[in-house]
């Protein structure tokens, strides 16, 4: 039940496909499919501003926008719009842009989407002036909503100068022996690496800005923490540990720290206590890594290899971290040369992300990409030996005892 709002036509002139007003900034891919015409639709606003109707919102005009109710305690969030298709249409996807004009009030920040009361997709987007895109699997509904539940550093407002909706270009055929997906969780940035924490949270973080990692300040890495109880996506930017942590490493120690290493901010390792939900900066490694693997070893200690993407290219053998110590100590004789991959890049691509497995003993399994596998010990000076061909035997013939 709508509290009182603004009931809109979609012009039958225009519609969202006419172009009309700013040109708006594109930094990720549209739904997989085509526009639904809206032309002549309904549309329905929980809350209005005088002068921002909800026909603002499909009226094919970047200029203009609905807006909520500028007296947000009369009318406050969430605020709910509501597309009527007259009949049931199938759906799988919406596009959202944001008021062109400077102004940062009311960007849509928490969200839900429902199609007929059903949940298809829920998340934070980025507060910028981006398109926003949610993409879900196809469904067929009459109505389709977008609520506002949470503005960006608590603003009460929503504004939308555009809304799309889009169908699938081809009848959707779904095949139920191959299980189903649940509804979307949209994400303020695009992850590079991600973890589960205790309580079951997943801990996703990307580069220093939600849409760029190169040219960047260096120092602080934009992360989110996705709740599954509680349907919540949570912004966080990381400065405390001057890391940049775009492509690095990642282990999670025997007390469920998370120790997270190198990236473009090649030299540096970053803890993140789960229990407590903070970052600390940890002393930095003996070699500058991009794109290393980590594992955790039978000890407890935390061993890293590879890493060329950053931090200079080749060499880039083995260390172990002591999480008692808080000391790195580099291991020669864990070399890489027998895990780089014959990518056309060479080592700069070819010692990435290795497929590390811990294992008894303080050894390591090395199970690819590279079709040379192979087994670690970090005792010592460490040491490398050949586990076989894996394109041959996927699982190694013979483990160290």
């Amino acid at each position: 039940m709508f509290v009182a709002g603004d009931v809109a036509t979609a012009k039958k002139e225009d519609g969202l496909q006419s172009g009309k007003g700013p040109k708006v900034q594109v930094d990720s891919a549209p739904p997989p499919g085509i526009p639904i015409d809206i032309r002549g639709l309904d549309c329905t606003c929980s809350s209005v501003n005088e002068g921002n109707g909800c026909g603002s919102a499909v009226d094919g005009d970047t200029s203009t926008y609905w807006h909520s109710k500028f007296e947000p305690e009369d009318e406050p969030l969430p605020h709910t719009f509501t597309m009527d298709f007259r009949e049931e249409t199938l759906i799988c996807g919406v596009e959202l842009v944001s008021r062109q004009d400077g102004s940062n009030h009311g960007r849509v920040y928490m969200h839900e989407i429902r199609c007929d009361d059903k949940l298809v997709a829920h998340g934070t987007w980025a507060a910028d002036e981006f398109a926003k895109f949610s993409t879900f699997q196809p469904i067929g509904c009459r109505k389709v909503s977008l609520t506002h539940t949470k503005g960006v550093d608590d603003q009460p407002w929503t504004c939308i100068a555009e809304l799309k909706f889009f169908k699938p270009d081809a009848a959707a055929t779904k095949d139920t022996t191959l299980g189903a997906w649940l509804h979307t969780i949209d994400m303020p940035m695009v992850p590079s690496a991600c973890a589960v924490n205790h309580k079951g949270q997943v801990i996703a973080w990307a580069s220093w800005t939600s849409h760029q990692f190169t040219n960047g300040p260096g120092g602080k890495t934009l992360t989110s923490v996705v709740d599954m109880e509680k349907m919540t996506v949570t912004e966080r930017m990381v400065n405390e540990t001057d890391h940049d942590m775009f492509c690095p490493g990642i282990a999670t120690g025997p007390r469920g720290e998370m120790v997270v290493v190198g990236g473009n901010n090649a030299k540096k390792t970053s803890i993140y206590k789960m229990e407590d939900d903070t970052w600390s900066p940890a002393p930095d490694m003996t070699i500058s890594r991009g794109y290393p693997a980590s594992a955790t070893c039978s000890d407890g200690r935390i061993f890293t290899i590879g890493g060329s993407w950053s931090g200079g290219e080749g060499n880039k053998n083995g260390e172990i971290f002591d999480l008692d110590t808080r000391q790195w100590t580099g291991l020669p004789g864990c070399r890489v040369d027998p895990m780089v991959t014959g990518d056309r890049q060479g080592v700069y691509r070819g010692d990435n992300h290795g497929w590390l497995f811990g294992w008894k003993g303080n050894t390591v399994f090395q199970a690819g990409p590279s079709k040379n596998m192979n087994w670690y010990s970090v005792d010592g000076e460490g040491d490398v030996k050949p586990a076989g061909n894996g394109r041959v035997t996927m699982m190694p013939c013979v483990a160290p005892l």
